[in-house]
């Protein structure tokens, strides 16, 4: 699977998840871009405060969905999220960050891609460096 079906079938499958609020990609090549295939898929779901715990516990089966996980290593993200790496058996890797939607727009970040906004105004939450 490439990185766009990758991208198709994740923005597909997002209403079906509860605790998602708003799923966007982020990179330095800009809006509507993908990634060099040398770098990982920057995704990030925003999710409120009572459901990080649970989107946390879910984001496993979550990558699981889009097949065999070669390596998944989790860790802390920028203001308090919750972040994981992913490589997937052929190659394709994902960095998966989850944000508290609060918080989402108090960090600065560069061009955005959105793949789904349930709140209707994801995109006037973010502050775009320059």
């Amino acid at each position: 699977m490439d990185l766009e079906e990758l991208v198709f079938r994740f923005a597909a499958q997002a209403p079906d998840l509860a605790w998602l609020r708003a799923a966007w990609l982020e990179g330095p090549e800009g809006p509507g871009r993908l990634p060099a295939p040398d770098r990982p898929l920057d995704l990030h779901l925003g999710v409120e405060e009572p459901d990080l715990e649970r989107a946390f516990d879910e984001h496993g089966a979550l990558l699981q969905r889009f097949g065999p996980l070669a390596s998944h290593e989790d860790g802390a993200a920028e203001f308090e999220g919750r972040c994981c790496r992913a490589r997937f058996r052929q190659g394709d890797e994902v960095l998966l960050t989850l944000e508290r939607m609060a918080l989402v727009g108090k960090r600065s970040r560069g061009p955005v891609r959105v793949l789904y906004d349930r709140t209707g105004r994801i995109l006037g939450c973010f502050t775009y460096r320059r």
